[in-house]
């Protein structure tokens, strides 16, 4: 299984571009701040694809492969770890939160 942060695709150079045009004239301050929050915190660790494909061909040369790879464990190394320890998700969720909007449940 890989688990890959966010791949730098031509949606996501979409998004970049137009997130200074968004519209948050009707927005709340709190979504205003979470919004950009979370594009900080995202945007630097985005990965090219390129990057995607050279660990899936690794992976795929691989005699005896591991069952996970984490393909960016710079992104949100505690969200993945989470994610294979609670079963309920509720760490996830925590971790999340705290990776891209600074809360701590």
């Amino acid at each position: 299984m890989l688990s890959a942060g966010p791949v730098e695709t031509a949606m996501v150079q979409r998004v970049m571009e137009l997130k200074d045009k968004l519209d948050f004239s009707q927005a709340d301050d709190l979504s205003k701040q979470l919004f950009q929050k979370f594009i900080d915190n995202a945007a630097p660790k985005y990965q090219s694809v390129d990057e995607i494909a050279d660990l899936i061909k690794t992976i795929l040369q691989t005699h005896k492969p591991h069952f996970r790879y984490l393909s960016n464990e710079e992104f949100a190394p505690s969200v993945f770890k989470a994610k294979f320890v609670d079963l309920s998700g509720d760490s996830v969720i925590s971790k999340i939160s705290q990776r891209f909007f600074g809360e701590t449940n």
